[in-house]
């Protein structure tokens, strides 16, 4: 605002987009990272849309008309960046934004204001001028759910750069004026957008991810065709917890509708905290865990030493609990083995029930291990570590947790077993992709999105 009001001041600029250049200019010399920002590109890609789609038209005539058009515009023409940014686009933003912009604008704006402006002279009036104008956004806000909770939102698999690319073009197109060279094949555009799809795994593979959710656990297990998610993180505060913020994101990233499998593997906060959230947002099939889970919202199954069953030629074996048990080494067990590969998630079993196994017979041996009980030195025994064997052991952790896991011993436990070793804190997710072959490529977020500004800091 105040790089335009300079350069109308100086009469130095007169053109739109050139006062627009000049503002953004000015921001990115104040805050060169603010490109980084998702805000940075909706800020400014709002006023180039409309000055882009606005711009050089015949006027029409009636205000709400013209209000309706430009929120139009809003809707279309940022939603191949809110796709990009969240993987989501409002459906019920142009509605909204008809009531709420007008609202905040000519209404709380004003009387904010003048609330801060007459503290200095009469604080009782400006007290009360402020007090009003949150009432008044209090009274917005029921409206402006209620459109929230009527009018789906758009979901898309987050898609890479060149399918955003196409779909701007697509946008730019369908924006021009009528008449424009080539403004049908803006459809034509659009189709990249419609058709791309994000990779999944081949018949007989299986594609594991450890999510990042702090001192917690969160995994999800991809097949061609379904989905499993094992535990479903930590509350994160009093409004929000893994669940709603990394769990159901990184599913609908992927681009999945629906779980077909949600596995407590017990009943301790740090794995259950997510689990309602991810419920309430999409469609889970069935629910499973080694006790009955207390919570009422959810009739879930047992699972128990035995269970099995194949999808898409992986096969997925529980291997413990043989009886319902609390607290950490009554979590559930699986084992997913895809041809000459496995892997084993172990929940928060210590030593007891690592015994137990051992005893059963049942097989261990896994490529891949999510550690169990975070790495606590209560579990992963020796002959526990023997049994598995295994080429990966991925520990989820928060940074600098309280707790000082892993604990030092057991990563070097696995460390000589054999074992590569990958940790949440340190690397974010982590995703293995596991072959037929018993081959497998790993994948760290922080690796993959690491850019030159990027502090390593270990643990």
């Amino acid at each position: 605002v105040g790089a335009v009001a300079a350069a109308l001041l100086w009469s130095r600029i007169s053109r739109p987009v050139m006062l627009l250049a000049v503002a953004c200019w000015a921001v990115l010399i104040y805050d060169p990272l603010a490109v980084l920002a998702p805000g940075f590109w909706l800020s400014f890609g709002a006023v180039a849309l409309l000055l882009y789609g606005l711009g050089g038209r015949l006027r029409v005539t009636g205000l709400w008309w013209q209000w309706g058009r430009m929120q139009w515009l809003l809707a279309l023409g940022l939603a191949p960046l809110l796709l990009l940014f969240f993987g989501t686009a409002s459906l019920a933003s142009p509605f909204a934004n008809l009531v709420a912009v007008p609202w905040i604008s000519l209404v709380v704006v004003p009387l904010t204001l003048a609330g801060a402006a007459l503290l200095l002279l009469w604080p009782l009036g400006g007290s009360l001028l402020l007090r009003l104008a949150g009432e008044l956004v209090d009274l917005l806000w029921p409206l402006l759910e209620g459109m929230a909770h009527a009018i789906p939102a758009l979901s898309w698999p987050t898609p890479p750069l060149w399918v955003v690319a196409s779909t701007l073009v697509a946008v730019a197109l369908l924006l021009a004026p009528r008449g424009w060279p080539g403004r049908p094949l803006g459809l034509l555009w659009c189709l990249p957008l419609l058709l791309w799809q994000p990779p999944r795994p081949a018949p007989g593979e299986v594609w594991l991810t450890l999510l990042d959710v702090g001192q917690g656990l969160a995994v999800v297990v991809e097949t061609r065709e379904h989905l499993l998610v094992y535990d479903a993180g930590p509350p994160l505060g009093p409004e929000l917890d893994a669940g709603e913020a990394v769990v159901e994101p990184f599913l609908r990233h992927r681009g999945w509708r629906e779980v077909d499998l949600l596995m407590l593997s017990h009943g301790d906060g740090d794995h259950t905290g997510g689990a309602r959230s991810l419920a309430a947002s999409m469609p889970i099939r069935r629910v499973v865990a080694a006790a009955p889970h207390r919570a009422a919202w959810v009739a879930s199954g047992q699972c128990r030493r035995g269970m099995a069953w194949e999808w898409d030629g992986v096969h997925f074996e529980v291997l413990h609990p043989a009886v319902g048990r609390e607290r950490n080494d009554g979590s559930c067990v699986l084992r997913a083995v895809a041809g000459e590969g496995a892997l084993l998630l172990t929940g928060d079993i210590e030593a007891e029930a690592e015994e137990e196994l051992l005893a059963a017979g049942v097989p261990l041996r896994a490529q891949a291990v999510v550690v169990p009980h975070h790495g606590s030195k209560s579990s992963s025994t020796p002959a526990f570590v023997a049994a598995v064997r295994p080429e990966a052991a991925l520990f989820s952790v928060g940074y600098r947790n309280r707790y000082r896991f892993p604990n030092a011993q057991v990563a070097a436990r696995y460390a000589a077993a054999g074992a590569r070793h990958f940790e949440t804190a340190r690397d974010g997710a982590v995703t293995l992709r596991l072959q037929r072959d018993g081959n497998w490529q790993a994948e760290q977020w922080r690796e993959r999105a690491a850019r030159y500004w990027t502090v390593r800091t270990g643990r």
